[in-house]
């Protein structure tokens, strides 16, 4: 893990947040702030700093294909290949599979646990940035 590493969660979902949070701290990251709609997420990543994302897909008005449309689809934007882990209830390869086509970097199903999204973490963090 490289030393200051930053990262930004994306959720609605305040229950969620700690077991987030406990994850990065675990896979090395240092820094974390938190975004609760799609358009504060992009002004966090507007400056770039961040190392990843941590999105949840779907909750209340939240949609977190919103989120990587945002950056994917912007190649000037400081963020455009930070990698971004999606975690979505939606279990499906084909969920799965039309996140990943947009940019999304990792997917994970729920429900997950502290030690896999951490392990996750760690993976994308080896892996480097996401392609365009």
């Amino acid at each position: 893990m490289r030393p200051g590493a930053r990262a930004l969660i994306l959720t609605a979902d305040r229950s969620a947040v700690g077991q987030v949070l406990v994850a990065l701290r675990q896979a090395g990251v240092d820094w974390v702030s938190l975004a609760e709609t799609v358009a504060e997420a992009v002004q966090h990543c507007a400056y770039g700093g961040h190392s990843l994302a941590v999105v949840d897909r779907d909750l209340d008005a939240i949609d977190g294909m919103d989120f990587v449309h945002a950056l994917r689809r912007a190649p000037d934007h400081p963020s455009y290949r930070m990698p971004i882990i999606m975690v979505s209830s939606r279990a499906t390869a084909a969920d799965a599979s039309d996140a990943l086509a947009a940019g999304v970097t990792a997917y994970l199903a729920k429900p997950i646990s502290v030690d896999m999204l951490s392990a996750c973490v760690v993976q994308v963090f080896n892996e480097g940035p996401a392609a365009p």
